[in-house]
């Protein structure tokens, strides 16, 4: 494996402790009047919280592919600062240490801590043996929190995430095979040549920003945003998006930023109602657009552990297209469920497989 392959995750580890390290002026911004402590505090304890549920689930056959699906827990509101085990902290630290982290200003804050699995496999799940020139067996168990900081006034919002995975544990394999069982399905074979298998660490770091560029209120109302994100780590690329909603649109356009997501969803902090003491009911539909360029991926092409399938750098597309399009119910007890659907040009270069595609479910509560 080429040391250029693990450059971004190596990398990320080296700088991880400097990052981390106290900010010099932490203390005199501690003598300030902890100006972001008293921001959180306007954050309730518990806001909400997201079930996610994703499958490849495809019109045309019954076939795991690719992304074969995931599953993730999404928890809200200021818990996501105070448990013991949040990264907050840890975030704070690395956003202190490239500017992108700042008090010029009074902004709305809030927060998110979430744990999930991803799990990829190839088209032929039947072989036992590595399977050169497709995706390979790959799950990644992780943790992660997320910020937001949104302005209102200015149309903007700003957020950053750090996780912190396993990849190659035995969870996906046990998780996809009961799957199979409820479903009289065929057992998947080759989960012995996944990536980093019998586990190994992994991490993403990652900031984003969207702008409000078009919006409508009134009885069918929609808003229009673009946005821009870098990540290192595990994923290490940086992207641009485009997206939307359309209908009874009730709360914020910036309570509501599907882009954000490497497969599953990732980093939806905002969970509380429209105010008032109460939810009020939206339907809409929402969809975008998500161009991404890409220079490293754990996934496929391996970290530092021996793994049996993996792909060079100039073995893979460079730039990537993910589009998604979804229909969200809410209710006025905070409930809901969004469905949504999401395609992703190959990330093989001249693979003759299908692009990926697959389904999620998403099951909310806001209070």
């Amino acid at each position: 494996m080429s040391n250029i392959k693990l450059y971004p995750i190596r990398l990320f580890f080296i700088l991880l402790p400097s990052l981390l390290a106290p900010h010099p002026l932490l203390a005199q911004e501690q003598d300030r009047g902890h100006a972001k402590d008293s921001a959180v505090a306007d954050e309730a304890f518990d806001t909400g919280w997201q079930f996610y549920f994703d499958n490849d689930i495809s019109f045309s056959d019954e076939k795991d592919r690719n992304y074969t699906g995931g599953v993730a827990l999404t928890l809200t509101g200021r818990r996501a600062v105070e448990y013991w085990f949040s990264l907050d902290s840890w975030l704070n630290g690395m956003n202190r240490a490239i500017g992108f982290q700042t008090e010029e200003e009074a902004a709305i804050e809030r927060h998110a801590i979430e744990l999930g699995l991803t799990i990829f496999t190839p088209d032929d799940i039947a072989e036992a043996d590595a399977i050169e020139d497709d995706h390979p067996y790959a799950n990644m168990l992780f943790f992660s929190n997320s910020q937001s900081r949104a302005y209102p006034q200015r149309g903007v919002i700003f957020q950053s995430s750090l996780l912190i995975g396993l990849l190659g544990s035995s969870v996906g394999e046990e998780v996809q095979k009961a799957m199979h069982n409820l479903t009289d399905s065929d057992q998947p074979r080759g989960w012995r040549n996944q990536i980093s298998d019998g586990g190994e660490l992994t991490a993403k770091y990652s900031i984003a920003a969207q702008k409000m560029l078009l919006s409508h209120q009134g009885d069918i109302s929609f808003d229009i945003r673009g946005g821009v994100e870098a990540g290192i780590g595990y994923s290490t690329d940086i992207n641009g998006s485009i997206s939307f909603r359309l209908g009874r649109l009730k709360t914020p356009w910036w309570s509501f930023t599907p882009h954000q997501s490497e497969y599953i969803s990732i980093g939806q902090t905002f969970g509380e109602g429209s105010g008032g003491g109460f939810n009020r009911p939206e339907f809409f539909l929402w969809g975008g657009l998500n161009l991404k360029y890409r220079l490293y991926n754990a996934i496929l092409q391996g970290q530092f552990r021996h793994s049996a399938v993996t792909f060079d750098r100039d073995e893979l597309e460079a730039v990537i297209l993910n589009g998604w399009l979804g229909l969200t119910k809410t209710f006025g007890n905070g409930m809901g469920i969004s469905f949504v659907m999401r395609k992703q040009t190959n990330e093989i270069e001249g693979s003759d497989r299908d692009d990926p595609f697959w389904s999620g479910l998403i099951i909310s509560k806001t209070y």
